[in-house]
Formats: structure tokens, C-alpha cells, sequence
């Protein structure tokens, strides 16, 4: 492989290009990279040497571009998704919200049912309170009636008994 064109005018440039000469002869492969101020008989001629050796020269740079293509792609589709996984956060904390406050809303109404039923069995021990009075009531109201007739009675057999009593006298 040649040398590249240095401007040995600077030797510690000329040291460096050396140096990377060095390694590069003995490299089983290199990249060539930022080759665009080569002329096309320049990259031509470096085509034809590498040949000569049995070598070739890839393009990487229209994989390099495919590559950055797909990397742009997959930021692209990363973004999508990391809003789309954001947005489901999202729903999913309103939609757990939402279930808090219906659970709280739900606690709410059984804690009121069952004083509801509280309130319910106490109306209905009052009420079989209240049929037993009203029961005793009316037994007492039968049994005053009862003894009514009989006082009635006694004083209609006393009165007519008196009545007599006093005529035969």
C-alpha cells in the first residue's frame, strides 16, 4: 500500500502518518473512512491495488447510511411506543382513580345500608312491640267490657232487687 500524501513540511505529522503506515501494513483489514476528497482515478487506482492483493473495497458508507436510517427509525418507533406506554400510565392511573373513588363511593353506601337495616329491624322490634301492647290493649278493653256487663248486671239485679224491697214495704 502507498503512502498517503502528507505535507512533510511538518515532520510530527510525518511521524504520525508513519506510525498508522506501521500498522495498516501489517493490518489484516482497515477502513478507509471520510474518503471524499479522493478523485474518482484515486479511488479507481486504490481499487485496483487492492485487487492486485486480493482485497476489495466495501462501500460501508451507503450501509452506514442504511444503518442510521434504521437507527432513526427505531428512535422514532421508541418514542411512539415510550408515548403510548406514558398515555396507557396515564389512562391506567385515571381508570385506578376511578375505581378508588367508586370502592370509597361503594364502602359509603354499605356503611348507610347497614344503618338502613339497623333502623329497620329497630322499626320492626317497635312495631312487634306496639301489636303486643295494642294486643294487651284490646284483651284489657274485652276484659273491662266483659266486667262492665257483668257491674251492669249486678247493679240492674240490685236495683231491680231494691226496687222490689222497697214497694212490699
Amino acid at each position: 500500500m502507498t503512502k498517503p500524501v502528507a505535507n512533510s513540511k511538518r515532520p510530527e505529522k510525518k511521524a504520525a502518518l508513519d506510525a498508522i503506515n506501521a500498522v495498516v501494513k501489517d493490518a489484516g483489514f482497515c477502513f478507509l473512512l471520510n474518503y471524499g476528497g479522493l478523485t474518482v482515478s484515486a479511488f479507481s487506482a486504490l481499487r485496483a491495488k487492492l485487487r492486485a492483493r486480493e482485497s476489495e473495497l466495501q462501500n460501508a458508507q451507503m450501509e452506514l447510511l442504511n444503518v442510521r436510517r434504521r437507527m432513526l427509525q427505531l428512535e422514532e418507533s421508541t418514542a411512539a411506543q415510550l408515548q403510548e406506554l406514558t398515555d396507557l400510565r396515564r389512562r391506567a392511573a385515571a381508570t385506578s382513580q376511578a375505581v378508588a373513588e367508586q370502592l370509597a363511593s361503594a364502602e359509603t353506601a354499605k356503611q348507610q345500608n347497614q344503618q338502613l337495616a339497623a333502623q329497620v329491624a329497630e322499626l320492626k322490634q317497635t312495631a312487634a312491640s306496639q301489636r303486643e301492647l295494642l294486643a294487651k290493649l284490646e284483651a284489657t278493653a274485652s276484659q273491662n267490657e266483659q266486667r262492665a256487663k257483668e257491674l251492669q248486671k249486678q247493679l240492674a239485679a240490685a236495683t231491680g232487687a231494691g226496687d222490689g224491697i222497697g214497694a212490699n214495704a
